[in-house]
């Protein structure tokens, strides 16, 4: 009984790692095509955000709790990754669903989103920000006009 509750236990490890997709991209200014370092990356798999997808995300790998989703590492809330130096960051362990991403860098560009993508394979998901600043304003506006689509 023992050798095969371990047994069950390893297959479901080996089958859960083969089923999980690897999402990944880079960061860049739209106008000089520079890597943006430090920038916020947020995916969310549509139908799990609960209580309204903000435009602010969490803080990464430190699980901060953020509009657009919940925290790292739980894919029913979203994920979020910091871009490194060259502007690239990188998602394991996503599942296969549709999602929606955000990229933001706060102060110094502003956010863009993209919407209902079909993530089944390993994906590259290339963001270009613009450089300025969205306000608290803009954003809600930006947020009710998506929603009353």
């Amino acid at each position: 009984m023992k050798k095969t509750l371990m047994l069950l236990a390893v297959l479901a490890l080996a089958s859960s790692a083969v089923m999980a997709l690897t999402i990944d991209g880079y960061v860049t200014d739209s106008d000089t095509g520079e890597a943006i370092q430090g920038a916020t990356v947020r995916f969310v798999m549509e139908g799990t955000c609960s209580g309204g997808c903000g435009s602010q995300g969490g803080n990464g790998s430190h699980g901060g709790n953020g509009g657009f989703g919940g925290n790292h590492g739980n894919m029913a809330n979203g994920i979020t990754v910091i871009t490194d130096e060259n502007g690239h960051y990188v998602i394991n362990d996503a599942e296969a669903g549709i999602y929606n991403a955000l990229s933001r860098k706060t102060g110094s560009y502003t956010s863009q989103h993209l919407y209902d993508l079909q993530i089944t394979e390993d994906t590259s998901i290339n963001f270009e920000l613009t450089a300025g600043t969205c306000t608290t304003v803009q954003r809600l506006f930006q947020l009710r006009s998506r929603n009353n689509q």
